[in-house]
């Protein structure tokens, strides 16, 4: 059964947590697996509120014990990088720190994997890795393509700060200097261009618009509004030799 958004209030309110598992309790409903994504969305709470969250975790726990269900709730990672894994789940610790086993799910190397975060029923299991596929269903009478399933592929060894570690990028020094030689290298004829054009350019390169804009600024590319309505914005190489500066006034890209 999916809970609608109306279970719990009357202006499409998310679902309370507490009054939409208690009303399947209610009706008898042979509820065997509860599962909240994300688990926030379904308690009127402050996510943040460590005894708040505890509370209604508490309450939820209570209810899928008088259901003979298991609850599994699902939690989104916050954006401190610099934090150990235990660390990178949103809001209070006491969505990790209260639940009797912790799972992390992410994608590494190309394949995804599930990871142990914290146990406190059981020895850590390590990780293990799957992917996801389509796969068709058939009773004879209908047929359904495209279902996902799971495919596991054993055992791996990751562990959950393994799975938050990303590959090492270019720094940004590295970046900013590659975007640089990229603007001299599509204004090196010293001619006036659009920077929409430039920006172009560079999008085919991977890099982005305000990127572009920044490294400009940094170079001190010369920037001009040729007359017009609405007047055109040009841009064009700084210091260049004299060779390069006969016929600077022209130009030869498209607007």
């Amino acid at each position: 059964m999916r809970f609608s958004g109306k279970f719990g209030g009357s202006k499409m309110e998310k679902p309370s947590l507490v009054a939409a598992i208690g009303k399947l309790a209610i009706a008898g409903k042979q509820v065997r697996l509860l599962i909240l994504d994300p688990v926030s969305d379904y308690a009127r709470i402050s996510k943040d509120k460590d005894d708040e969250v505890r509370a209604t975790l508490n309450t939820l726990k209570g209810l899928a014990k008088d259901l003979g269900a298991a609850a599994l709730g699902i939690n989104h990672l916050n954006k401190k990088t610099d934090q150990g894994a235990v660390h990178r789940v949103s809001g209070a610790r006491g969505w990790v720190s209260y639940a009797r086993l912790n799972f992390l799910v992410g994608l590494k190397d190309g394949m995804r994997h599930l990871v142990t975060l914290k146990t406190n029923i059981t020895k850590n299991v390590g990780s293990f890795a799957f992917t996801l596929a389509d796969a068709v269903a058939n009773d004879g009478n209908l047929t359904i393509a495209g279902i996902p399933v799971v495919r596991w592929h054993g055992k791996g060894e990751l562990t959950p700060d393994d799975l938050m570690t990303r590959a090492p990028g270019p720094s940004k020094a590295e970046d900013q200097n590659e975007i640089e030689a990229g603007n001299k290298d599509i204004l090196k004829d010293g001619k006036w261009c659009a920077p929409e054009w430039v920006i172009k350019q560079a999008d085919d390169r991977g890099w982005q618009k305000r990127s572009v804009q920044r490294a400009a600024d940094r170079m001190g590319i010369e920037k001009m509004d040729r007359p017009g309505k609405p007047p055109v914005k040009m841009w064009r190489l700084p210091f260049v030799t004299a060779e390069q500066n006969e016929g600077r006034a022209e130009v030869d890209i498209p607007l």
